[in-house]
C-alpha cells in the first residue's frame, strides 16, 4: 500500500510539474515573437507577403488609373467633335 501511495505522490507531483511547463510559452509569448522575426527564413518569408501585397494593391490602383485616363480621353473627344 505505501509502494502506491508513492507511485500516486510522484504522478501527481510529474503532473503539476508538466502543468507548469505548458503555461511558460504563454508568458514568453512576445519574447517568442521577437526571436521568431531575427529568423533568416522568416525576414525572407515576410517580405515577400509585403512585396506580394503591396503588388496585389497596387493592381487595382493601376487599373483605376487607367480607367481614369482613359474616361478624359474620351471626354477630349467628345469635346471636340
Amino acid at each position: 500500500m505505501e509502494r502506491q501511495g508513492k507511485i500516486r505522490q510522484r504522478i501527481k507531483r510529474l503532473e503539476h510539474q508538466s502543468s507548469r511547463k505548458e503555461r511558460k510559452p504563454l508568458k514568453t509569448l512576445g519574447k517568442t515573437n521577437t526571436n521568431l522575426l531575427k529568423h533568416p527564413l522568416a525576414k525572407v518569408v515576410v517580405f515577400g507577403v509585403i512585396v506580394y501585397g503591396a503588388l496585389h494593391i497596387s493592381k487595382y490602383f493601376i487599373r483605376a488609373t487607367t480607367g481614369m485616363i482613359d474616361a478624359c480621353k474620351q471626354f477630349k473627344n467628345a469635346c471636340n467633335r
